[in-house]
């Protein structure tokens, strides 16, 4: 179990740091210079997403493994959503307005941007036989349609979205309370104000603020960061 983990994570990680990495790429490369960067960058993010062949599929596989019947089905779910917050990420990262004049990024930005991404595509598929899985396994049709369908389906909701265009909502990054508050009608308060006894979400959300606040602190991010790590190493023991 550990081993197909592992294997899980060491995907993800290859991917998503060039995913990260190439926020800077872009924006040192011109508009009309971005589309080789761009279509790599799609193609990464659809293998985080499951897309069959990609790195991303193999581990997907190999992890649905060790789930049966509606768990399964729901690790296969899940892969609609992470290609849903990655399609919005890429549209983003497409919008963004270049910081220099420069035409092209330079190699020390790009190289570890396409050194993680093939990574990611082809390192997993290398390591299969160290999880005792093979290839075949992984490419059986009904494998390979339990990782299209996913992405398929957000792939429809996706062109759904930019279609039709719906009016964005004002949530400020990462700031889900928002949601709850105009959904029920509730305005969001500024921080600080006494809590209401007859307005739950808005004590709700002065006190996620208050805890945001605590754990902005860098002492108290980096407590929590080690104690983290600290658990994670006496679980592997």
């Amino acid at each position: 179990v550990m081993a197909l983990v592992a294997f899980y994570a060491l995907h993800h990680g290859l991917a998503k740091g060039a995913l990260f990495l190439s926020v800077g790429v872009v924006d040192h490369t011109a508009a009309h210079h971005r589309k080789l960067i761009l279509a790599f960058i799609a193609l990464i993010a659809l293998s985080v997403a499951g897309l069959p062949f990609s790195g991303g599929a193999a581990v997907k596989a190999a992890l649905k493994s060790l789930f049966d019947g509606p768990a399964g089905l729901a690790v296969t779910a899940s892969a609609t959503g992470t290609a849903l917050i990655l399609a919005r990420f890429w549209f983003a990262l497409r919008a963004r307005p270049a910081e220099t004049a420069a035409a092209r990024a330079e190699t020390r930005l790009t190289l570890p941007v396409y050194a993680c991404g093939i990574a990611a595509l082809l390192v997993p598929w290398a390591l299969l036989p160290l999880v005792g899985l093979q290839p075949g396994y992984i490419n059986t049709p009904s494998n390979l349609w339990s990782t299209a369908w996913p992405v398929l389906l957000a792939g429809v909701i996706a062109f759904a979205a930019y279609t039709l265009r719906p009016a964005p909502l004002p949530i400020p990054p990462g700031d889900l309370i928002a949601v709850f508050a105009r959904l029920g009608r509730i305005p969001r308060p500024r921080f600080p104000v006494p809590p209401s006894p007859h307005l739950f979400t808005t004590r709700v959300d002065i006190g996620l603020e208050r805890v945001e606040r605590a754990v902005l602190k860098w002492n108290v991010a980096g407590g929590l960061l080690l104690g983290l790590v600290l658990g994670c190493v006496v679980l592997l023991l």
